[in-house]
């Protein structure tokens, strides 16, 4: 299925591209004489003309993009939490069985040099009741280079329920994650390639340094740099703006489910 998010990248893409082309495919005469020359005094402005109207497109439908945001955040019983600038796509945020879940966008800097370029991502956390002495990494479909391929090689403490991978400070913990609620909820999430809960990222940088690895420090540094969530919360990342609400929907309940999983975890097994 192609996601929404998806239209609007293309849409922007050739919206921008194909403005400058007309523009100076017309001050080069190519298309005489349908579209006259003259109609753009120089090649210059002609340019010029291209980028102007490339970028006021670019903003009509970024604005599009943020009513979609918002529209797909109320589809998942989520609102805006802020004032909801034409241009941006505000914080949304609710509760999925009385657990507080929010879900944003940020951007980050992929590549390096002159191929780095910005990458709009979408988190969507759910709080924990209090900060996680230790943290879980919990994949549903049993992989997780799924989720991140840079923890692939990170031999974790793990435990498999029904398909659905947990990696913690012990395999004990792990499986005591992977309560019934988390393994359905996860075993019928198509849009969850892992979900990182608690100190997720405390538990790789300490596995890093038990192996004193140079090659898993350079891994671990690239996947700590992308763990969503933190010690106070369980957290998904998802590549894009999310702009669908049963997507978004089932994001939320995603992270909920495991920060209850995680907490009944933490209560039952002491962390390694």
């Amino acid at each position: 299925m192609v996601r929404k998010r998806t239209y609007y990248r293309v849409a922007s893409v050739l919206w921008f591209f194909g403005s400058m082309v007309g523009f100076i495919a017309v001050g080069l005469g190519m298309l005489e004489p349908t579209v006259p020359a003259s109609l753009v005094p120089s090649r210059a402005v002609a340019f010029g003309g291209g980028v102007g109207v490339g970028l006021a497109g670019l903003a009509v439908i970024q604005f599009f993009r943020g009513r979609a945001w918002v529209r797909a955040g109320r589809g998942a019983d989520l609102s805006t939490q802020e004032l909801a600038l034409p241009l941006r796509t505000p914080d949304l945020a609710g509760e999925v069985d009385g657990r507080p879940v929010r879900a944003y966008t940020l951007s980050r800097s992929t590549g390096s040099g002159e191929s780095s370029s910005k990458t709009t991502y979408t988190r969507v956390e759910a709080d924990l009741d209090e900060p996680a002495r230790t943290g879980c990494l919990v994949y549903p479909h049993g992989d997780a280079s799924a989720g991140d391929e840079a923890l692939r090689d990170l031999q974790l403490p793990a435990a498999t329920v029904d398909g659905v991978l947990a990696m913690g400070p012990s395999a004990e913990f792990a499986r005591a994650v992977l309560t019934p609620a988390v393994v359905d909820t996860l075993g019928e999430a198509d849009s969850v390639g892992g979900v990182y809960v608690g100190d997720a990222g405390g538990l790789v940088q300490q596995l890093v340094a038990e192996e004193d690895s140079v090659l898993l420090g350079a891994v671990a540094k690239r996947a700590m740099q992308s763990l969503p969530g933190g010690e106070s919360s369980a957290g998904i990342e998802t590549k894009g703006a999310v702009l669908d609400a049963d997507m978004l929907a089932e994001q939320t309940r995603a992270v909920a489910t495991v920060a209850e999983g995680f907490e009944e975890a933490a209560r039952t097994v002491e962390p390694v």
